[in-house]
């Protein structure tokens, strides 16, 4: 049985895969409601990524919020990114 990535893993390798410094640690958050878990967040130096649960995609925002790309769960496993709305002409 294959198991999927951590989200924090998935967030690590797609910071690498962008030339962005890797932290040593990175500050998660969880959002619950009535007891389940619906969203992750792990902040990092400029900006912080977000996976909502139930979808296959991690969101990966600047320091001001601005989506800059997407991250299909599927393609991290690949080590593969697909690139976001805002990835273009953004420097990394």
């Amino acid at each position: 049985m294959h198991e999927s990535p951590s989200i924090p893993d998935v967030v690590r390798h797609a910071l690498g895969e962008l030339g962005i410094p890797v932290p040593a640690s990175l500050v998660r958050t969880f959002a619950l409601r009535e007891g389940r878990l619906v969203a992750e967040k792990c902040h990092y130096g400029s900006g912080y990524a977000v996976w909502l649960a139930g979808t296959q995609v991690v969101e990966f925002y600047d320091a001001d919020g601005t989506l800059w790309k997407r991250v299909a769960l599927e393609s991290a496993d690949k080590q593969e990114a697909a690139p976001g709305p805002h990835q273009a002409g953004k420097a990394a």
